[in-house]
């Protein structure tokens, strides 16, 4: 027997499967969107943490908690980055810079390299933060130093 063409079985098979596969895809790629969007919202407020804390002048820390930094400005002006656990909020002063934090954390050092919770010795701050975005289990991590300009450095005395 010869037959030219696809069967109607073969056909509706065909379609079946590459339905499959097109709605896999399409669920891959809008977790991967949503994502890259989380990702990107908590890597331009860690980038603007740096930006500002590159601008403190000498002696501007003023405080250095576990979940605070305090900080004199670029301009001059007071300022802070302190985390809310309860709402999982982080703020820049009152206003809100990133919420769904689930952890922030600030560790500063001396120029030795130890840590301390002294404000005046603090010639490095590693700033550490983590948030779990809507649907998914494991959190993102993000974590970056910021050398402190203006500073003289005990070992280049």
């Amino acid at each position: 027997m010869n037959r030219r063409g696809f069967t109607l079985v073969e056909l509706l098979l065909t379609l079946m499967l590459t339905g499959i596969l097109f709605a896999s895809a399409g669920i891959l790629m809008t977790q991967g969107l949503r994502s890259y969007i989380v990702l990107s919202d908590r890597s331009v407020a860690l980038e603007r943490m740096v930006r500002e804390l590159d601008q403190v002048p000498e002696s501007g820390i003023q405080n250095i908690q576990a979940d605070q930094i305090g900080f004199i400005d670029g301009l001059g002006n007071n300022a802070d980055f302190n985390w809310n656990a309860q709402s999982q909020i982080l703020y820049r002063g009152a206003d809100k810079l990133l919420e769904r934090v689930s952890q922030f954390g600030v560790t500063a050092y001396k120029s030795d390299g130890t840590t301390t919770s002294a404000a005046v010795q603090a010639r490095r701050v590693r700033l550490q933060l983590s948030c779990l975005p809507a649907g998914q289990t494991t959190p993102i991590r993000l974590e970056t130093e910021v050398y402190l300009k203006n500073y003289t450095y005990d070992n280049y005395l």
